[in-house]
């Protein structure tokens, strides 16, 4: 759906970022230990991104490197782990 998301990075924190691509503000949510890993508000950054959509939930998920990425998509298909779990295995990861 949404492979990857290249563009501004507008706001951080430790759980969320907002980058915006083309004049249009995408917010994902973020490993914990991504925070420490990106640069300045004001610089380029790409995230790879997980689209998730259940219910009444619809989420993008980024990650500083594809890596990151595939843990997170593995962890997914655990019985029971959700993408609140699956980003917690990946802030724990160096």
């Amino acid at each position: 759906m949404i492979s990857f998301l290249k563009g501004v990075l507008k706001v951080k924190d430790s759980k969320q970022a907002v980058v915006d691509v083309n004049d249009v503000g995408y917010s994902v949510d973020i490993p914990a230990s991504a925070k420490d890993k990106l640069p300045a508000i004001g610089a380029e950054i790409t995230f790879y991104t997980h689209y998730y959509c259940r219910d009444n939930e619809v989420k993008l998920y980024g990650f500083t490197s594809r890596d990151e990425l595939k843990v997170f998509e593995a962890a997914l298909t655990v019985k029971g782990i959700g993408p609140t779990g699956a980003l917690n295995i990946v802030s724990k990861l160096s």
